[in-house]
């Protein structure tokens, strides 16, 4: 990729002389030639006049003839001069003549000023200049050679020519000379892509000094580094769910063994066989809803609060509260609405696992309030447990953690805290584990008000 970068900075810089070259040529060449030219036509210009006006007074001369006239007159950058007098044609030249004349500067009647015109005479380009001189009747005819000048025309389009491609040539090779030192920064960034595509995800791209670089590295290493956590994230994750799936998968496994090798034996036997399947399929059932619930939410992190819509928080907690089959007077609240914007679903479930880690880890729930605060609410929720350690209090809103280093046991799954903590970060909140006043655990989720 660096290689053709490289190839395609040194054609846009050769590209680029060639273009400035090429119209600085141009426009040289083109201006040259209209000096040339003009210079050439005035120089001919002036000396059909000087041999005009010697001509004139040569044949104003008694006793002397046209061709002694043009015999004694020295044409000096011209190819011929001739002369039109009496309808007869004369020539300094041996091999022009009248033929050599266009037609147009030589009219049936006399020209009434001077003309001049570009033409091929014997091969060659010239400038034919039609001088009249009334005063003996005569038409003075210059015939001057342009080749001299088209001859000085080509080699100044070829020197420019050359000119041009030279700098194309010069141009490309700096152009590669500044790609390869432009790009060779991201050489080792390169190298570290490849080796981060490899699975090398420890590896990061080197620091630059260089502020176009500086961005993108700083922004491509927080890229990896959200990757390999997310990568080891989901490794963890994969090896906790297994190893919770095997735990409530043996129970049953041996309680089914139990009830089938014990399908004549005594009834109580059997009936705790039963319940024994039955609360390890329960907690299956749990998990495998909070897992499907987490990958939901892994699947589509979706903002809730720029989706969702207006809930008065203090009508969904005494809901829950209601269909949860817990006192309403555990709630306290302030009165009017509490609004937050959000989808009222993860809320609800949000709020009843925040009450069902309480009754399973923290001896049952014995508070739940709501308080505005700097425009937001916050929903505490007590429990009477031995409370969770300082240094845990972080960790058990990780998924299969649970408070003291141990995996859930209690029927629980260690997915209830990750899904309110998911939950909370989706509606731009915040939770914190603390110590109730009166012991326990303090759970506090802290969202912000809706704008009215």
């Amino acid at each position: 990729m660096l290689g053709s970068l490289r190839v395609r900075v040194g054609a846009a810089v050769a590209g680029g002389a060639v273009l400035v070259c090429a119209v600085f040529a141009v426009a040289t060449y083109l201006i040259a030639r209209q000096v040339l030219t003009a210079q050439r036509q005035e120089a001919v210009l002036r000396q059909a006049y000087l041999d005009a006006r010697f001509l004139r007074s040569e044949l104003g001369t008694a006793g002397t003839s046209p061709a002694d006239a043009l015999d004694s007159l020295d044409p000096q950058g011209a190819t011929a001069v001739l002369l039109q007098q009496d309808g007869r044609w004369y020539s300094s030249s041996f091999t022009l003549d009248a033929d050599a004349v266009p037609a147009s500067l030589r009219p049936p009647a006399p020209l009434p000023s001077t003309a001049y015109l570009p033409t091929r005479v014997a091969g060659e380009l010239s400038l034919v200049v039609a001088v009249p001189v009334p005063a003996v009747g005569a038409t003075v005819y210059e015939v001057a050679p342009l080749e001299e000048l088209q001859g000085t025309l080509r080699v100044l389009a070829t020197l420019l020519t050359a000119g041009t491609l030279a700098a194309g040539v010069l141009g490309a090779l700096l152009g590669h000379w500044l790609g390869r030192r432009a790009l060779r920064p991201l050489e080792p960034m390169t190298a570290t892509a490849a080796a981060i595509t490899a699975g090398d995800l420890g590896r990061r791209f080197p620091a630059t000094a260089d502020p176009a670089l500086t961005g993108i590295v700083g922004a491509s290493n927080a890229m990896v580094e959200t990757l390999q956590r997310r990568i080891e994230r989901d490794a963890r994750f994969a090896a906790d769910v297994s190893h919770e799936l095997r735990s409530p998968l043996t129970t049953l496994a041996a309680s089914i063994e139990l009830l089938q090798a014990r399908n004549d034996g005594p009834a109580e036997r059997r009936r705790q066989a039963l319940d024994l399947a039955t609360t390890e399929l329960g907690r299956f059932r749990r998990l495998l809803e909070g897992l499907l619930e987490l990958a939901r939410a892994d699947a589509d992190p979706r903002d809730a609060v720029a989706d969702g819509r207006v809930v008065d928080l203090g009508d969904l907690v005494r809901h829950v509260l209601r269909e949860s089959g817990r006192p309403a007077g555990l709630l306290d609240a302030p009165a009017g609405p509490l609004p937050v914007r959000g989808d009222k679903l993860r809320l609800a479930r949000m709020t009843a696992n925040l009450l069902d880690n309480a009754d399973r880890h923290g001896g049952g729930t014995t508070a739940v309030s709501l308080r505005r605060a700097d425009g937001a609410v916050a929903l505490t929720v007590d429990d009477e447990g031995p409370g969770v350690a300082p240094a845990d209090r972080e960790r058990v809103f990780e998924r299969f953690a649970t408070a003291g280093g141990h995996r859930a046991s209690s029927g629980g799954t260690g997915l209830g805290l990750a899904l309110v903590a998911e939950t909370v970060a989706a509606h731009h909140g915040t939770v914190a584990c603390a110590e109730a006043p009166g012991g326990g655990a303090r759970f506090v989720v802290t969202l912000p008000l809706a704008a009215p």
